[in-house]
C-alpha cells in the first residue's frame, strides 16, 4: 500500500494483504464503488474480494479505513455453471446492487466474461450469473445517466488506443 497527494510523490505503507494469507502471490483484489468511482462501505466496513493467489482459495477482506485489513477465506463467486473462474475485474454498487465483472475459462480456450449479481444486504450470497461482462479493469463510473468504463487491451496491436465503452442510460436491476 502506497498513498500519494499528488501522484508523482508515494509513501509506503507495507503490505496489504499478509504473506500468511497471500501465500507470497494475490491479484484481482477489487473494493466495490459506486458511480463516482468511489469506495462504498458494506455492512459498514468496506469489502475486498480477492479472486486469484491465496493458495487458489477465494478471500474477502475487510477495512474500516481503507488502509488496514483483514482477510477471511470466503467462497463468495461461484462460476461453475459457465467454467473456472480466472479473475474478477470490478464491483460496482448501483442501488441495492452489487456486480461483480470477472474473466472465466469454459473449457473451450477462450477466456470469456462473465457478471454475478448480489444484493448489498448479503454481499456474499450470489443472486444471478450473466455471460458477458465488460471486463473493466479500472472500474466503471456513472456520466450522464450511461455506466462507462476506459479499455486500452483491445486495441489493435501496436496502436496506443483507448476506448470508451458504455450502456445505455439504465441501472442494474
Amino acid at each position: 500500500m502506497a498513498v500519494s497527494n499528488d501522484l508523482v510523490h508515494w509513501k509506503k505503507l507495507g503490505a496489504i494483504i499478509p504473506r500468511k494469507t497471500s501465500r507470497l502471490w494475490a491479484k484481482a483484489a477489487v473494493i466495490p464503488r459506486n458511480g463516482n468511482g468511489e469506495a462504498v462501505r458494506i455492512g459498514g466496513r468496506y469489502l475486498m474480494f480477492v479472486s486469484e493467489g491465496c493458495g487458489g482459495k477465494q478471500h474477502i477482506g475487510y477495512s474500516d479505513d481503507l488502509i488496514n485489513w483483514t482477510f477471511r477465506q470466503e467462497n463468495y463467486l461461484d462460476s461453475g455453471s459457465l467454467g473456472r473462474l480466472h479473475e474478477v475485474m470490478s464491483s460496482v454498487v448501483d442501488g441495492d446492487s452489487l456486480i461483480l465483472d470477472f474473466f472465466y475459462d469454459d473449457g473451450s480456450g477462450i477466456s470469456r466474461s462473465a457478471e454475478a449479481l448480489y444484493r448489498l444486504q448479503e454481499p456474499r450470497r450470489q443472486v444471478a450469473l450473466n455471460r458477458g461482462g465488460t471486463l473493466n479493469a479500472g472500474g466503471m463510473i456513472r456520466y450522464q445517466g450511461r455506466w462507462i468504463h476506459a479499455q486500452g487491451w483491445d486495441a489493435p496491436q501496436g496502436k496506443p488506443v483507448l476506448y470508451v465503452y458504455g450502456t445505455r442510460p439504465t441501472s442494474f436491476p
